[in-house]
């Protein structure tokens, strides 16, 4: 099974249940974590499925991520063609198959 999430990049459509986990954080912020918060829920709910079924023993969860936009977003350095610490470091980036 192969999930892809759309989010976080724009346009963000994030259940109103989520945003409301948040009503501290400015709009820009808020948007942002509440769509991260439902991410989380999904996956949760695909672990507990799959426990549910008796098969989270024998399944490979690998999340990665994109490298986000090619500019710097929310007050931080970097980019994705950019080694810094705020951007996503998935475990195989830069791996090579050779079948």
């Amino acid at each position: 099974m192969s999930m892809w999430f759309h989010e976080p990049h724009k346009p963000i459509a994030t259940d109103i249940k989520f945003s409301e986990l948040y009503p501290n954080e400015s709009d820009k912020h808020k948007e942002y974590f509440s769509n991260i918060s439902q991410v989380d829920y999904v996956l949760g709910e695909l672990m507990k499925e799959l426990d549910k079924k008796g098969l989270s023993d024998n399944t490979l969860i690998m999340f990665t991520s994109d490298n986000g936009p090619v500019t710097s977003v929310g007050g931080t350095s970097g980019g994705p063609n950019e080694w810094w610490e705020n951007e996503p470091n998935p475990p195989m980036r830069g791996l090579t198959l050779n079948y």
